[in-house]
């Protein structure tokens, strides 16, 4: 089961300012700017962000309308990931947290009534796991290049048709305790700046980015966090 410890991510303004700006992409203030990026260099002097990820590869052997069936007789089930995963030969189960540090930093922002700050902590650590989600994803083409196969794009429990009951599951798939991720008595990750994934494994499976899966989610609407693809230009 590969783990992979520090890789590189980089905190991208793009990722940053989308949850200043909101879904109606109004302007962030020059104060709000000032502060997201001495807040950026100061977690990064002071290694508030700590990215680690795990993954492991199952076969699919099975795949009816509504569930995977998973080398072992695992079963996921989502009729999501059956459309989305028909031609895929394996699944990887992927793990990723950015550790607890950051968020131990908000809560004490909190705790010294300085909520202007915890938010902004909060959102670079939102950034900081789309930055690690982009890492696993190369890291899942890179997988499926060696084996001269391609790899899908991701699906994620609770908000891709993936059922969050099945969370306990694709995490144990994953390996996550080795690298010190759990679940609450809620599913809730814990660390809470952590991320978990499916992505299917074939040479003919069906790939997408993560505009076009922010377009399948049923929050669509109302998030301030979606990727919206580019305009076309006519």
């Amino acid at each position: 089961m590969p783990v992979v410890q520090d890789p590189p991510i980089t905190l991208e303004m793009a990722d940053l300012l989308r949850r200043e700006e909101g879904s109606r992409r109004r302007e962030v203030p020059p104060r709000v700017l000032a502060a997201i990026l001495e807040l950026r260099q100061q977690a990064e002097r002071e290694r508030l962000i700590r990215p680690a990820f795990a993954f492991e590869a199952h076969p699919v052997v099975e795949i009816s309308e509504e569930r995977l069936v998973l080398d072992g007789g695992v079963i996921l089930d989502g009729r999501m990931l059956v459309t989305r995963f028909r031609a895929a030969r394996q699944i990887l189960a992927l793990v990723g947290t950015i550790g607890g540090a950051l968020e131990q930093r908000s809560m004490e922002c909190y705790e010294a009534q300085d909520p202007f700050r915890a938010l902004l902590l909060d959102g670079i650590g939102n950034a900081a796991i789309d930055a690690l989600s982009r890492e696993m994803c190369r890291a899942a083409s890179a997988f499926a290049a060696a084996e001269d196969l391609r790899a899908s794009g991701p699906l994620a429990p609770g908000i891709h048709g993936i059922p969050l009951a099945d969370q306990p599951l694709l995490l144990r798939l994953a390996g996550a305790e080795r690298i010190g991720v759990r679940l609450s008595s809620g599913l809730m990750m814990e660390p809470v700046k952590s991320i978990s994934m499916v992505i299917g494994i074939g040479a003919e499976v069906e790939t997408w980015d993560k505009a076009q899966a922010c377009s399948w989610c049923a929050l669509k609407t109302r998030c301030d966090y979606r990727v919206s693809a580019p305009a076309s230009v006519s």
